[in-house]
C-alpha cells in the first residue's frame, strides 16, 4: 500500500491555526477531491473535528485514543499502525494522510509520496508542516496564477521519497 500525504502549506510553512486553514482556495479543494476520492483517508481526532463532517465517497480512519470506537460512519483507531493495518487488511491501495500537524510528522517517515499544494503567501499560524529532508524528490511542479476564486498563486507539487541504495 502507498502512504501519501496530502497538503497545503504557506510559503512560511503554515497549515492551519486553532485547528482550522487560513486561506480559501477552490482549485486546492479539487485537487484533494480528485486525489483523495475512492480512497482511505488517515487523520488526527482535531482535524476530523474541523472539518465537522465525513468526506463523500472516502474511507475515513480517526486516530484518537479518546473518541468512541464503535461508530459506524468513520473508524477510530487508537494508533497511526492500527490505521494503516485496517486500510491494508482492506486491500487499499493509497491511503491519504490529511492531517493534522502531529499526524504529519507522525507518518512521514512512512510515507512514500506527497502530494504538496504551496500557497503563495505567510501567514501567522500555530500548526506547521515538517521540514522536509533531502529524500524526497519533486517529481511535478505545476505552477498557478490567482484568479477570482483563489487568492494567490499557488503550485501542485508531488514529491516521491528517493529509494535507498544498496
Amino acid at each position: 500500500m502507498i502512504i501519501s500525504i496530502i497538503v497545503a502549506t504557506s510559503l512560511n510553512g503554515v497549515i492551519g491555526k486553532e485547528n482550522a486553514l487560513l486561506w480559501h482556495m477552490p482549485a486546492d479543494l479539487r485537487a484533494f477531491k480528485s486525489k483523495t476520492i475512492g480512497h482511505y483517508i488517515l487523520m488526527g481526532s482535531r482535524t476530523f473535528h474541523s472539518i465537522g463532517r465525513v468526506l463523500p465517497g472516502r474511507t475515513t480512519i480517526v486516530v484518537s485514543t479518546k473518541m468512541d470506537q464503535s461508530v459506524k460512519d468513520y473508524h477510530v483507531v487508537r494508533s497511526i499502525e492500527d490505521g494503516l493495518f485496517s486500510a491494508k487488511n482492506q486491500g487499499e491501495s493509497e491511503l491519504f494522510v490529511i492531517g493534522g500537524g502531529e499526524i504529519y510528522a507522525q507518518t512521514l517517515p512512512l510515507a512514500h509520496k506527497i502530494y504538496l499544494t504551496k500557497i503563495h503567501t505567510n501567514v501567522t499560524g500555530d500548526t506547521y508542516f515538517p521540514t522536509l529532508g533531502k529524500e524526497w524528490i519533486q517529481r511535478s511542479l505545476i505552477p498557478c496564477k490567482a484568479d477570482e476564486h483563489n487568492a494567490y498563486d499557488y503550485e501542485f507539487i508531488t514529491l516521491e521519497r528517493e529509494a535507498k541504495k544498496y
